[in-house]
């Protein structure tokens, strides 16, 4: 895995400053979204604003849970370890998205995070979480709904990436990784992830994606993969 992602700042992360939550393009669809700008009066002095290189981890499993973190953009996958020790990926993050909640309840964290590519999150103290849900009744609504999110997310995993022909689950794996706003470009995750995440091996995963990128169907360009969205859907039911 990556550098970890200090509770101090280190080199491998820049400090962006104090977050500006009224002035976040994320907020729409963040956890502080039913929140006033009034809210953050006495709190936007702890919630800080970093950039993380691809591959920067924020936290590793078993970690204690000090901090919950917004998603402002890239994107975060979420990593356990099997019982052999192989890494395993459990889910995608995206931008709005919120990682660590199980922090609230004095919880170490369940999985590992990592920047799939350059990223930006917030980082919130599990202290000023829990005082704005205090103050907030409809901030704890929002966490509610956004622990259920991840547990939606984590069945979607097992019926989407785990069943069906391997062909199927390459194509669901990619489209799974693109935002949520429509675009048809996104990480090129490498193929060692991919074969985690669906339960392949790599080397079926490196054909696959072959046989799509003599079809047109993948173009791989500066870590990125460049779509044919409408085509690779048709392979997406198998």
């Amino acid at each position: 895995m990556g550098n970890a992602f200090p509770h101090r700042v280190l080199r491998h992360t820049v400090l962006l400053g104090q977050s500006r939550c009224g002035d976040c393009a994320a907020r729409v669809s963040g956890l502080f979204s039913d929140l006033p700008e009034s809210a953050f009066d006495t709190h936007h002095g702890f919630i800080e604003h970093f950039s993380l290189p691809a591959k920067s981890v924020l936290f590793r499993e078993g970690d204690a849970g000090r901090y919950v973190y917004t998603l402002r953009s890239g994107v975060i996958k979420l990593v356990q370890r099997a019982p052999n020790g192989a890494p395993r990926i459990v889910g995608l993050m995206h931008k709005g998205d919120t990682v660590g909640l199980g922090a609230l309840g004095g919880l170490p964290y369940r999985h590992g995070a990592e920047a799939l590519e350059a990223s930006e999150v917030c980082r919130i103290p599990v202290e000023t979480l829990r005082l704005l849900r205090a103050s907030h009744p409809q901030l704890a609504e929002q966490i509610f709904l956004r622990q259920q999110k991840s547990v939606d997310a984590a069945n979607q995993i097992i019926t989407l990436l785990s069943t069906g022909s391997a062909q199927g689950r390459v194509v669901r794996c990619i489209l799974h990784t693109l935002s949520t706003d429509g675009s048809d470009t996104c990480p090129a995750m490498c193929r060692e992830d991919m074969a985690a995440l669906i339960s392949v091996t790599v080397e079926t995963v490196s054909r696959i994606v072959a046989d799509f990128k003599r079809q047109g169907l993948i173009v791989e360009r500066h870590s990125r993969f460049y779509l044919d969205r409408a085509g690779l859907e048709k392979f997406a039911e198998g």
